[in-house]
């Protein structure tokens, strides 16, 4: 198989880490021979975040609301991680990125200069109340924790919500796969495994 590119997409606790690592070991199943390049810009934002500089300052004081860091940010840490880490003929899986149109746009050339032709948007889709329940049993549920909770649900309705749009209306190089993710592990895997090799 052609090497592949995969988007994993959807609410804070829709399960796109759980997700992303049983796409991996599958794709490792089917095609051993191909590295896979797991983009996952979480642990590089919080370096940045506990960093000295004056972007550092800026970024911690949005972490610490929990709103979602300006575009141009993201952009340049998923960059960064792209130019210094991937190799030439590796799928790649991004788990949480795009998360704002432009970011998408800047994806989506990033992707082509690559060499990847089909970009596999897998938006696993729950709603707003299975997601909060899950972010709550992960956690502490104090007031803190619920005023986090309901900031990453605004920003993923005002931001992530039209990129999903984008991405599904833009038509290829993505594809876009609308997955329930409000059933078990092993049935939302069955049904992204359908999707994307039809068994």
């Amino acid at each position: 198989m052609p090497k592949q590119s995969y988007i994993f997409i959807g609410r804070s606790g829709c399960g796109k880490g759980t997700q992303t690592k049983l796409l991996m070991d599958k794709l490792r199943e089917i095609d051993p021979e191909r590295e896979i390049f797991h983009l996952e810009s979480g642990s590089r934002f919080r370096k940045l975040v506990q960093g000295d500089s004056y972007t550092s300052r800026l970024a911690k004081k949005v972490n610490d609301i929990g709103a979602l860091q300006p575009a141009f940010l993201s952009i340049y840490v998923w960059s960064d991680l792209l130019v210094e880490n991937l190799k030439e003929d590796e799928h790649i899986i991004l788990d949480g990125v795009p998360r704002r149109e432009e970011e998408a746009v800047a994806l989506k050339k990033a992707l082509i200069y690559y060499g990847y032709d089909e970009i596999h948007v897998i938006h696993l889709d729950v709603s707003k109340d299975w997601a909060v329940q899950r972010l709550v049993e992960r956690g502490r549920n104090d007031d803190d924790r619920m005023e986090d909770i309901e900031n990453k649900m605004k920003w993923y309705n005002d931001n992530v919500v039209p990129t999903l749009l984008y991405m599904k209306n833009e038509g290829k190089p993505f594809i876009y796969h609308q997955i329930n993710g409000e059933q078990t592990i092993e049935e939302v895997q069955t049904s992204i495994k359908k999707k994307i090799f039809g068994k």
